[in-house]
């Protein structure tokens, strides 16, 4: 019997470059409203086939990928207000939302300190819409996070459905287990990330489906599935850079890098080199690394996550080579959360996050 319900995989989203530093993934990494990210996927047998996993390890890995992604087609996730998504009513708590690939299902989610979350789905089968909302939320990405992370959630989602001109009850059970197995450098066709951390997403599903019998829900059968995912994240707007997608058996059923990233702000196709903000998140005084590949001028100003402008930090003529700017947060008297910094020189814009403590 073909599976009936599949809880919803985010379409979101290494290196033969010098190994990192083992990183820390922050709050700074957790989609919010206006962020959206377009994909490179591929589904091709033949590719699939050539995406390989290495095992976990707390030593610094190098993750070539750059080769693999053969037959590609884009997906573009965009992460909006919970009022914009069909059923949102059904989510009070909900602090983003985004429309999924097959262009009816809205996937829910919470951001907090500690992760973000998967708060539901409403979806529509067989032409009937189900509020699906999932107790407790299941953990997508935890914060703060390093290498031998660890989380399992065990969750429940209770709803009708019409399978068949059938009204039935589905009872969701998924057990899922989260940890942030490796880090190192990842290379995509796209770019070279270093620090990246990789989370492995563990998930054993149970689908029990009733019958309504004279007013009384009675079994019928369940379905049981797993799947395991691998995904690739960096602290910085564009944080998830690549995915993994494996069934019950093992087999790779999709991988997809991130091609390009687009905030309120600004748009970011390919990190540069050198680029680089530290500390983050920062209280007291920051500092902008980047290099000129030419005499430019250059401007650097800061961004809430409205897009409103925050801080004209930076605007003159700089000459070629490497760049140090200082960025004094304390004196910008800035209630804590997410910013963004915004370059601008004669190679283009380049964005950054920064998290204000």
């Amino acid at each position: 019997m073909k599976k009936f319900y599949s809880f919803v995989t985010l379409a979101l989203t290494l290196t033969g470059g010098v190994l990192s530093a083992q990183p820390t993934i922050t709050t700074a990494a957790i989609p919010q409203v206006g962020y959206v990210y377009q994909m490179m996927a591929d589904t091709t047998p033949a590719d699939l086939l050539t995406f390989t996993v290495s095992a976990g390890s707390a030593s610094a890995q190098n993750w070539n990928y750059s080769a693999e992604f053969a037959n590609t087609y884009g997906e573009s996730t965009s992460f909006v207000a919970p009022s914009s998504g069909t059923g949102s009513s059904s989510f009070p708590n909900a602090t983003v939302a985004a429309l999924q690939a097959n262009g009816t299902d809205w996937a829910y989610f919470v951001g907090s300190a500690n992760g973000f979350y998967i708060d539901g789905l409403y979806t529509t089968q067989q032409g009937a819409n189900a509020a699906v909302d999932i107790a407790p939320d299941v953990l997508f990405m935890p914060t703060p996070s390093t290498y031998g992370f660890s989380n399992n959630t065990l969750s429940m989602a209770t709803f009708t459905a019409v399978v068949q001109t059938q009204t039935v009850q589905v009872r969701h059970s998924q057990d899922r287990t989260v940890t942030a197995d490796a880090h190192g450098s990842l290379t995509t066709p796209i770019a070279t990330y270093p620090n990246t951390l990789r989370i492995k997403t563990f998930e054993a599903t149970i689908d029990s489906i009733f019958i309504n019998v004279l007013g009384t829900w009675n079994y019928a059968l369940s379905q049981t599935d797993s799947t395991t995912s691998y995904m690739w994240v960096q602290n910085s707007p564009d944080a998830q850079l690549m995915q993994i997608d494996m069934d019950k058996a093992g087999a790779v059923t999709k991988a997809q890098c991130m091609q390009s990233f687009q905030n309120s702000v600004a748009q970011i196709n390919e990190p540069s080199a050198g680029f680089n903000l530290f500390p983050n998140p920062a209280s007291g005084v920051a500092y902008l690394t980047y290099e000129n590949k030419a005499s430019t001028n250059v401007s650097l100003h800061m961004y809430d996550m409205s897009g409103r402008l925050v801080g004209n930090i930076l605007n003159e003529d700089q000459a070629i080579g490497k760049q140090k700017v200082r960025i004094n947060v304390e004196a910008m008297h800035l209630p804590k959360g997410i910013y963004f910094l915004q370059l601008k020189n004669n190679e283009g814009v380049q964005t950054t996050k920064i998290s204000v403590n």
